[in-house]
C-alpha cells in the first residue's frame, strides 16, 4: 500500500516530551505511516532519543541538522516526504491513536484536499481546555464555501492558523511549489495554509480533539532579532491585506495577530541578555512608532477584551514603553509558574 501519511517533526532541545510525541505516532492505529523527525541543532538528548528509536521502528526517519529554525526544518521534511499527505507535529506534544486512521478515511472516502479537527491545550496536569478549530459544523466544505465561510475567519485570527492540527494532500504541495518562509519566525504557519487554500477545492472539518497542544513550552528554535516586529509583524500584516483583497476577504481583519505579534517580540526582548535595559527600551519604543500598530490597538479597543489586553491597549495608545517593558516582565514570570506545573 506505502506511505499514507509523512509525518513532519521538527525538534529543537525537547527530551522533556519528545517520547510522549514518538509513542503517540508508533501507537497510532494507521500503521502505513512514516515519522520524519528533522533535529535542528538540539543541545540536549533529542538526537540521541531519535536514533534510539529509529533502530527500533523502520518508518522512523532522522535527519540531523544545523539549526536553522522549524520552517527549514518542515522544508525539509515535505521534500522528502513519501506519503500521499502531510502532517506536521510540534516535538513537545502528541496526537490521539485514531488520528490518522479516522482522518485519513475522510480524506479518501470524500477526496478533500485538506482536514482540520479540533485541540486540547495542555498547560498542566491541573490546567487544559478544549478548543473548538471553526465555530461552523462538521462536514465538507466546497471552494465556494471556503472563501465565504473560513476564509474571514484565517484572516481575522483562530487556531486554523496553525498547521499542526490538520492533514494536507502533498500533491498540491508540491505541484505548486508550497513551501514554509524561513524568513519568517512568527505566522509562517498561516502563511502555509493561506497558500494551500489558494488550490484548494474541498476541506473536510470535524469536531473532534485528536491533537493535544502542551502550552507553555517552547521547543522550536526561534532566532529573536532587532528587526522581527518590523518583518514578522508588520511586513506579514501588509501582506495579509494584500491575501485578503486577493481573496475578496474584509481587509480590516488580522489586527489581533499583529498586536500578538508585539507582545511576543516585547517579551523576547525583556527576555534578551545580549543588550542592556536602556537599549531594550529603545527598541520598544521603535515597535510602539508604527502607525500599524496603533491602527490595529484602535480596532482591538473596540472587541471583547481580557482585563489584561485593555490594559495592554492603552499602554500602546499612550506609548508607554516603560508600562509596556513591565507587562513584559510579568508575562515572564507567569510563564516561568506555568512551565514548573507542567
Amino acid at each position: 500500500m506505502g506511505v499514507l501519511i509523512s509525518a513532519i517533526i521538527p525538534v529543537y532541545n525537547a527530551e522533556k516530551y519528545l517520547v510522549e510525541c514518538i509513542e503517540s505516532l508508533r501507537n497510532q492505529t494507521l500503521k502505513d505511516i512514516e515519522m520524519i523527525f528533522i533535529n535542528d541543532g538540539s543541545k540536549d538528548k533529542s538526537l540521541e532519543i531519535l536514533n534510539k528509536y529509529a533502530r527500533l521502528d523502520s518508518r522512523i526517519k532522522v535527519i540531523n541538522q544545523k539549526n536553522q529554525g522549524p520552517s527549514s526544518a518542515r522544508n525539509k521534511g515535505i521534500k522528502i516526504a513519501s506519503g500521499k499527505y502531510l502532517s506536521f507535529i510540534d516535538a513537545d506534544d502528541w496526537i490521539d491513536k485514531n488520528m490518522y486512521k479516522e482522518m485519513y478515511k475522510i480524506c479518501e472516502d470524500f477526496n478533500v484536499d485538506i482536514i482540520a479537527s479540533d485541540t486540547i491545550n495542555y498547560v498542566s496536569k491541573f490546567e487544559y481546555s478544549y478548543t473548538k478549530e471553526l465555530d461552523i459544523d462538521s462536514g465538507i466544505y466546497t471552494k465556494d464555501e471556503i472563501f465565504r465561510k473560513i476564509l474571514p475567519r484565517l484572516f481575522y485570527c483562530c487556531s486554523f492558523n496553525s498547521m499542526w492540527n490538520k492533514i494536507f494532500k502533498k500533491e498540491i504541495v508540491i505541484k505548486n511549489n508550497i513551501m514554509l518562509d524561513e524568513k519568517l519566525y512568527y505566522a509562517e504557519d498561516w502563511k502555509f495554509i493561506v497558500e494551500f487554500l489558494k488550490y484548494t477545492e474541498s476541506l473536510a472539518y470535524i469536531d473532534k480533539a485528536y491533537y493535544y497542544y502542551r502550552r507553555g513550552y517552547e521547543s522550536l528554535s526561534c532566532k529573536y532579532k532587532d528587526n522581527t516586529f518590523e518583518h514578522n509583524g508588520i511586513t506579514l500584516y501588509n501582506n495579509r491585506k494584500l491575501y485578503a483583497k486577493y481573496f475578496g476577504v474584509n481587509t480590516n481583519l488580522g489586527e489581533r495577530d499583529l498586536y500578538n505579534t508585539f507582545v511576543h517580540c516585547v517579551i523576547s526582548e525583556v527576555r534578551r541578555k545580549d543588550i542592556n535595559i536602556r537599549n531594550k527600551i529603545i527598541n520598544i519604543k521603535k515597535m510602539l512608532d508604527y502607525k500599524e500598530l496603533e491602527y490595529s490597538a484602535c480596532c482591538l479597543k473596540k472587541e471583547r477584551l481580557k482585563i489584561k489586553e485593555k490594559l495592554n491597549l492603552k499602554l500602546i495608545e499612550k506609548k508607554n514603553v516603560f508600562g509596556i517593558y513591565f507587562y513584559g516582565i510579568i508575562a515572564i514570570l507567569l510563564d516561568s509558574i506555568r512551565k514548573k506545573l507542567i
